[in-house]
């Protein structure tokens, strides 16, 4: 969930970088290609389980415009099962791809020719 999160969070910040990266540990996790190519453009797929869109749906709010979120969406995400605990986690996600990705944004970097690689050479749990 953390990594869907974070795509969907820099697909909604624009961070090329971020999203490409974390893309690719997806597929490290064997995430559905489909799936992982809707969150790369800020989509949600309808294909996920309605708990998790709810979740991913939260977040991406919460990238582009966080005092709309309400405490009905919080709510919400308690009625699909989650606790503080998956709802703090989230909302931590959320705000630690916010804050990389403007580093990223602002310093310029770009996405290397080769990240594929690298990435393959990181363990995912």
């Amino acid at each position: 969930m953390r990594e869907r999160i974070g795509v969907v969070v820099s697909a909604a910040n624009r961070c090329r970088y971020c999203v490409s990266h974390h893309a690719e540990a997806l597929l490290a996790l064997h995430d559905e290609p489909a799936i992982i190519d809707a969150l790369g453009r800020c989509e949600i797929p309808e294909t996920i389980a309605p708990a998790e869109a709810a979740m991913l749906r939260w977040a991406k709010r919460g990238a582009e415009e966080p005092a709309s979120c309400s405490e009905a969406e919080v709510r919400l995400l308690r009625s699909h099962g989650f606790d503080d605990r998956a709802l703090l986690d989230a909302v931590l996600t959320v705000g630690y791809f916010a804050f990389v990705n403007r580093l990223v944004l602002m310093l310029g970097v770009n996405v290397e020719p080769d990240f594929q690689e690298t990435c393959r050479n990181v363990e995912v749990e």
